[in-house]
């Protein structure tokens, strides 16, 4: 592409090579998710600890789809606290591999 320009000082016409534009357009991020299962019989609602997203479960066998950046902290729910000498258990297992 060309631009036309005036040169004041002598009044032609000069060409003037335009600089191609480079317009960076970053690639959208499509979310990856994994499913998961509740795995204590209790209602819980739990917010993501990347995303923000919240994710509600409804007792025990509860399943939903839980974005792969949250799962760790997801996963680590009741592995390393319990309560009045109870054992350490996850509330969340992995479906699908």
């Amino acid at each position: 592409m060309e631009k036309r320009i005036t040169n004041e000082s002598n009044r032609k016409r000069v060409k003037v090579e335009e600089e191609p534009r480079v317009v960076f357009k970053p690639k959208a991020y499509i979310p990856k998710t994994v499913q998961v299962r509740l795995l204590k019989e209790l209602k819980l609602n739990v917010r993501g600890a990347i995303t923000g997203a919240t994710y509600v479960f409804n007792g025990a066998g509860a399943e939903g789809f839980v974005d792969e950046r949250d799962l760790p902290a997801l996963l680590s729910k009741g592995k390393y606290s319990s309560c009045c000498g109870g054992t350490n258990s996850p509330y969340f297992e992995v479906l699908g591999g």
